[in-house]
């Protein structure tokens, strides 16, 4: 890891506390109460390859499609129902 990159990591994450913004994780307790369905690898992989889409990114649309979260689940019906 670069010195630069090294220095720069704690100061990101110093943000991310004062602007409230907390990892969300369906295997935290503070996180159980937002998902409805289990995340799978297999999911993801049903969604990288229907939307040829990176793995990385078919891992957080299978996060959303699993959540509970109102603007996800309304982002994810007008883009992901045919996969």
């Amino acid at each position: 890891m670069s010195e630069k990159l090294k220095n720069q990591l704690p100061i990101e994450y110093r943000s991310l506390e004062t602007l409230k913004i907390n990892y969300l994780s369906k295997y935290q307790d503070d996180g159980k109460e937002f998902f409805n369905k289990k995340i799978s690898w297999d999911k993801a992989m049903d969604i990288c390859s229907d939307m040829g889409i990176g793995f990385s990114d078919a891992m957080i649309l299978n996060a959303l499609q699993s959540s509970t979260l109102p603007f996800a689940n309304t982002i994810l019906n007008s883009n992901c129902e045919g996969s």
